[in-house]
């Protein structure tokens, strides 16, 4: 994920794009691969509970879709500072966000 993103620790993964580069794959079908075959790959036994789960407004490059641009679709893990555009003083270093 380094080598193809060029990044280390938070900035690796920060947004969806960029989660999307660091597994190398280029375009919205995922290279032609289902989601459970690599380069992604969701591992179902091992689950986590977050501590809260956030909502917000959309964020770059909706503007342009009126009322919808500020409804609350975007939803996240509070504190994980691998969410785009989180505040600093918002971030668990911690537990990331999810409950021990």
């Amino acid at each position: 994920m380094q080598i193809n993103r060029h990044q280390t620790g938070y900035n690796l993964t920060n947004g969806p794009g960029k989660v999307m580069a660091a597994f190398g794959i280029h375009d919205l079908n995922l290279n032609g691969r289902l989601a459970q075959q690599p380069p992604l790959w969701i591992d179902y036994s091992h689950p986590k509970q977050p501590q809260a789960i956030i909502s917000s407004a959309r964020i770059g490059g909706v503007e342009n879709q009126g009322d919808w641009a500020s409804k609350p679709y975007r939803f996240l893990v509070g504190g994980n500072p691998y969410v785009s555009k989180i505040r600093k003083r918002e971030v668990d270093l911690i537990n990331l966000g999810w409950q021990d």
